[in-house]
């Protein structure tokens, strides 16, 4: 649109897609949400416009802040203030390809977070699903929702997609939305996560109905949540202090602390394609080969294999440098145009569309020099793949 930088898709389902990009202007992050082919103009804008207000009066870290609604030939969309580049089903889905479970302290931080943002939220959600989470790759989490749930609904405020949704009853009804219901929105998404969570076995014995003290205790605490949320009408639900009580409760049953650090870090390295198993990612490195690439010492050149060493300008040598010791450090994690950028070319005020030109010129100038097959597009910048084979001579 002439606004943004380089738009990677978040999810082209539904009535509104939303996509990660960058501001031309200044490089500054943001999720942009844009109506979908083939949706009436008009409805659209009317729908994103509560969503932009909503979004726009809260102050809350979780709530990416909104511009208004914008317009683009006729098409209406809204930016958010937010450096997520994935979603919750997304981030999920990753998690079951790697076969990794979530530990419980960091899906009870989870659960922690949404019931705390949903008490003080300007305005009810109403449905809440996996899409309507969004990821950074900082550890950061978000939620897109107030005011319409763009990630779920279409304009009219019907459901416009095929994953799981959850709400409340008498939203479900078409009755109106609540912070009560979305209480129950946030408790029947979690109850949904278990599957996926590595529960302590106190927990999992609760589950399976065994009846030891504190198997009872906690089955009968899930109980009176899912009565006082799930299933209870509308003016019995359990209050947010109530919530709070009742998963203390089970907490000191199951000696377990809340680890939001924790759920940053996995998030973190979910988003970023860090391997969840602890292991580092690097191989040693090899002798010089024929597959190998040879870098001189602090990247000060590159040896094409063919004889010949080819030295680096201080600007490339800067980015590869970086890159390289990006590499070496955290090999799955990449490094983002504005680090190379300043890396490159430190201390300059530079456009962010010429700034993006010149670390894509200079990468592709590293890869015609040697590193064709060692250097690849990740994410919202560059790396140096993951298990790349490189000789560094130190002389």
């Amino acid at each position: 649109m002439g606004r943004y930088l380089e738009p990677d898709p978040i999810r082209l389902d539904g009535a509104f897609h939303r996509y990660a990009t960058r501001r031309v202007d200044d490089g500054s992050a943001c999720v942009v949400v844009v109506a979908a082919p083939g949706v009436d103009r008009d409805l659209a804008r009317e729908a994103l416009a509560p969503f932009a207000r909503a979004h726009a009066a809260s102050e809350h870290p979780m709530v990416p802040r909104a511009s208004e609604v914008l317009d683009h030939e006729g098409t209406p969309f809204v930016e958010l203030a937010s450096n997520a580049t994935i979603d919750g089903l997304e981030l999920v889905t990753r998690f079951i390809a790697h076969r990794h479970r979530i530990a419980y302290a960091e899906a009870d931080a989870l659960l922690d977070a949404l019931f705390e943002l949903l008490a003080r939220a300007p305005a009810p959600v109403g449905r809440l699903s996996l899409a309507s989470l969004l990821a950074a790759p900082d550890g950061g989490l978000f939620l897109v929702g107030l005011g319409h749930a763009v990630a779920i609904d279409d304009p009219s405020g019907d459901i416009a997609i095929t994953h799981a949704v959850h709400q409340a009853p008498e939203v479900a009804l078409g009755g109106p939305r609540t912070s009560g219901g979305d209480f129950v929105a946030a408790w029947l998404l979690w109850r949904a996560l278990v599957p996926h969570v590595d529960v302590p076995e106190t927990l999992a014995r609760a589950l399976r109905g065994e009846s030891g003290d504190d198997e009872r205790v906690v089955a009968e605490t899930l109980r009176e949540l899912d009565e006082r949320l799930a299933l209870a009408p509308l003016g019995a639900r359990a209050s947010y202090a109530d919530l709070c009580a009742s998963r203390a409760r089970i907490r000191t049953t199951l000696s377990v602390t809340p680890d939001p650090e924790g759920l940053a870090r996995t998030i973190a390295d979910v988003v970023l394609g860090l391997p969840l198993d602890g292991s580092s990612g690097v191989e040693g490195m090899d002798e010089p080969t024929e597959e190998s690439v040879a870098l001189g010492p602090h990247a000060a050149w590159i040896d094409t294999g063919r004889g010949e060493r080819l030295k680096l300008g201080p600007s490339l040598r800067n980015i590869l440098a970086l890159l390289l010791a990006q590499h070496l450090r955290e090999p799955a994690r990449t490094l983002s145009t504005w680090d190379l950028l300043e890396a490159g070319w430190p201390g300059e005020k530079i456009a962010a569309q010429s700034g993006a030109n010149r670390v894509y010129a200079a990468i592709n100038r590293l890869r015609n020099m040697g590193l064709r097959s060692t250097l690849e597009r990740h994410d919202d910048g560059y790396r140096i793949v993951p298990g790349a084979r490189l000789t560094l001579i130190e002389e």
